[in-house]
């Protein structure tokens, strides 16, 4: 791997939806580079809304180039940000409501970058790379065979 491909970092957007009925939080679920997320009665949806008010299908939040774009498609209505809408693009804490339940949105960038790359950079031996002891002729062993510390 070329160093110039180590230290560059993608970046992707984390979308947290945390869901409340009242003042308690009831669920909490992150998404990250999904391109539809579903909200509704039925159970085969992202996140499952069980009210009489809301829709088998109520909401529809799906990315559109860079943005987050929520279309309602229930029959009694979504608010967003207390406003009542059938298309709305959406920003970092704003706060949807369909029957008894309030969602909000928090966008959250995210590095796709993993730890082994971090490490990488940070000069840290991994698992496939000798350590420096090995790299010296000492044979590495493994967790089974390593001396046990003193009972």
């Amino acid at each position: 791997m070329r160093r110039d491909e180590v230290d560059r970092t993608e970046t992707a957007e984390v979308t947290l939806l945390r869901v409340f009925v009242g003042d308690s939080e009831i669920e909490r679920r992150a998404f990250c580079l999904k391109d539809k997320i579903s909200l509704g009665r039925d159970p085969y949806t992202d996140i499952m809304l069980e009210d009489p008010a809301v829709s088998r299908l109520h909401l529809v939040i799906q990315r559109e180039d860079s943005n987050l774009v929520l279309y309602d498609r229930s029959s009694n209505g979504t608010l967003v940000n207390g406003k009542l809408i059938k298309r709305c693009i959406l920003r970092s804490r704003d706060v949807i409501s369909a029957g008894q339940f309030t969602v909000i949105v928090e966008i959250h960038p995210d590095s796709k970058t993993s730890l082994y790359d971090q490490a990488r950079r940070e000069g840290m031996p991994l698992d496939e790379e000798p350590t420096i002891s090995w790299a010296k002729g000492t044979p590495r062993m493994s967790p089974a065979e390593s001396p046990k510390p003193p009972a």
